[in-house]
This record gives structure tokens, C-alpha cells and sequence, in this order.
């Protein structure tokens, strides 16, 4: 019995401490230096998972974690390789350069069966997306974000 119950209260910090990962360290909105362009990684609004650190949006988008705390599949959704946006995206948040990542996704793709993330080309599509799939995962510059999604995480871009 005090075995079962043992294993009852090291499952429930297990999974105390596994929330308290996926919520990364708080980050008001207003502390983003104004100097820099900034990139929002954005979510459905009813998604409640807490901001993320950088190195959490890198497994998400690279597919490394594929399931949000409350058990939704993460569906991610990229913009077209060709723009500045994913570019920027790519170097600052991936931290892998074009070539590196299709080789990645290549790799991916034969040892696992994974495809690489759908690609939105345009933000207000994405937006759209984001607001039909609970699961979904994108990211838009500063400017482009409404009330249609929320953000998780905050990426500079390069003044």
C-alpha cells in the first residue's frame, strides 16, 4: 500500500513539474525592447499553455514535442520558405539555416515518417487557421498580432 501510494505522489509531481516546463519563465509584453523588430509565436486564444522559452518553441517547431499539456496534437504551421519572416524566424528561433533544416526535415521524414509543418503564405491565413485548430501553432511579426490569437513566446529580430 505505501508502495502504490508512493508511486501515486512521485506520478503527480512528475506531472507537476513536466507544467511547470511547458509554462517557460514569465515575460511581460511591455519588456520587449523597442530597438528590435519583434515575432510573435501565436496560438489558438483558448489555448492555455504559459509563455515559452525559446528553446521550447525550437522542439515544438523542429517537432521534438508534438503534444500540448492539455493533451491537443501541435499542428505546426510555417510561412513560405522565400520570406523574410521565415527566414528570420528560421535563424533567430530554429537556429538552423535553410539548407540544415531540409536536410533535418529529410531526415525526419525517413526515420520517423514526419512531414514537414504545412506553410501558410500569408498571415491573415495563418490567423484563419489558428482559428479553426485549437492545436495549432504559427508565428506573425509584431504588427500582425490581433485578437484572433495569443501569444506564447516573444523572438527579436535584428534592428
Amino acid at each position: 500500500m505505501v508502495s502504490h501510494t508512493l508511486k501515486t505522489v512521485a506520478a503527480s509531481l512528475l506531472v507537476g513539474l513536466c507544467a511547470l516546463a511547458w509554462s517557460g519563465p514569465a515575460q511581460a509584453q511591455t519588456a520587449r525592447d523597442p530597438a528590435f523588430t519583434w515575432m510573435a509565436v501565436v496560438v489558438h486564444p483558448s489555448n492555455t499553455v504559459g509563455m515559452l522559452t525559446r528553446a521550447d518553441v525550437r522542439r515544438i517547431f523542429l517537432r521534438e514535442r508534438m503534444v500540448w499539456p492539455n493533451g491537443e496534437t501541435i499542428s505546426v504551421l510555417e510561412r513560405p520558405a522565400e520570406t523574410a519572416i521565415r527566414s528570420q524566424f528560421d535563424r533567430r528561433a530554429i537556429r538552423k539555416s535553410p539548407a540544415a533544416l531540409a536536410d533535418y526535415w529529410l531526415n525526419l521524414r525517413l526515420t520517423r515518417g514526419l512531414d514537414p509543418p504545412r506553410v501558410c503564405p500569408t498571415a491573415g491565413l495563418l490567423k484563419l487557421y489558428l482559428q479553426r485548430l485549437k492545436g495549432g501553432v504559427g508565428y506573425l511579426y509584431e504588427h500582425e498580432v490581433d485578437h484572433t490569437t495569443r501569444v506564447i513566446a516573444w523572438i527579436a529580430v535584428e534592428p
